[in-house]
């Protein structure tokens, strides 16, 4: 979704109408679906992370509810509305159509996942690979950047008292994300009260971190030098490089350490060391997948840009 939106912004910096429309069409006909999905009654409300092709909610067994999916969506549209404000000089009338109204109940989009993420931020649930239960780094990282994000648009829609609201709950969350700081361990945790025996994720060491990091600086939230979920974070870096360590010795491919000239070669990156899912199966063992190493290349990459910038 990041992309499509960053697709639109760029279209509508170069003049390109034909491609502007096009990513356009494509946001607005996301926002409605997620509409329709809001409204359904799924068994976990909002949180529901399954839907058949056909835009029903999946009423099998699955590991729900998802917390973060709610605050992606939010983040997500609140970025595409800020767009269209901001550089389409769209009408407050158009975000009000289906996107954000200032009315309680809600019933436009995104007022409606942020009302839902200001409630349920601090409830347990299952994580982003859908396996554990518990309080995730990453479910609250993006959490965090909804509301802060929500914030901003809810200040242009005139929405003040919402406005507040969010970013209240935006800096009690903030504060939260530092409790998965282990000194013990010298890394971010991935989950926090997980019930004994529910996972075989003992180590708590996640890519997820890492991820939550690059996810929420894409769309400008957490970008400060001391945020402890930013990608400028010495505790991200961290869990990166302790997440390294340990697949350099878990995994085979990651002993060839030089390219055929003598050059050092960065470990293949898996999701987490305990891992037991080989893409097919549950009860194997993980691998190294290209989105995970790529996740740590780009931590590199983004970081020392940010540095750059500041001076």
């Amino acid at each position: 979704m990041s992309v499509v939106i960053d697709g639109f912004s760029d279209a509508l910096d170069d003049g390109d109408e034909s491609n502007g429309r096009k990513y356009e069409k494509l946001l607005w006909d996301y926002a409605r679906l997620e509409l329709e999905h809001q409204k359904d009654p799924a068994s976990t409300g909002l949180s529901e992370p399954k839907f058949e092709v056909n835009g029903r909610p999946f009423t099998g067994p699955w590991g729900r509810p998802q917390h973060d999916g709610p605050s992606l969506r939010a983040l997500a549209l609140s970025s595409f509305a800020l767009v269209l404000l901001e550089k389409r000089n769209a009408s407050l009338d158009e975000i009000r159509d289906i996107l954000y109204r200032d009315e309680l109940p809600a019933t436009s989009v995104i007022k409606m996942d942020l009302e839902h993420t200001s409630r349920i931020w601090n409830e347990s649930c299952f994580d982003l690979w859908e396996e554990s239960w518990g309080r995730h780094f990453y479910t609250l990282a993006v959490h965090r950047a909804a509301l802060t994000k929500g914030r901003e648009l809810a200040t242009i829609m005139g929405d003040a008292g919402a406005a507040e609201f969010y970013n209240q709950t935006a800096s009690v969350v903030a504060r939260t994300l530092e409790d998965f700081w282990s000194t013990e361990r010298g890394y971010l945790m991935a989950t926090l009260n997980s019930p004994e025996g529910s996972s075989p994720k003992v180590s708590q060491l996640d890519v997820a971190p890492i991820l939550a990091a690059l996810h929420t600086h894409h769309f400008g939230v957490g970008i400060g030098i001391h945020d402890v979920a930013s990608i400028t974070s010495g505790e991200v870096f961290a869990t990166a490089l302790a997440l390294a360590d340990q697949m350099r010795i878990d995994y085979e491919i990651n002993k060839v350490s030089e390219d055929t000239h003598g050059e050092a070669l960065a470990p293949a990156i898996g999701r987490y060391p305990e891992d037991t899912y080989d893409g097919y199966e549950t009860n194997s063992r993980g691998n190294p997948w290209f989105l995970a190493t790529n996740a740590l290349a780009q931590l590199c990459y983004a970081s020392a840009s940010t540095w750059v910038k500041a001076g």
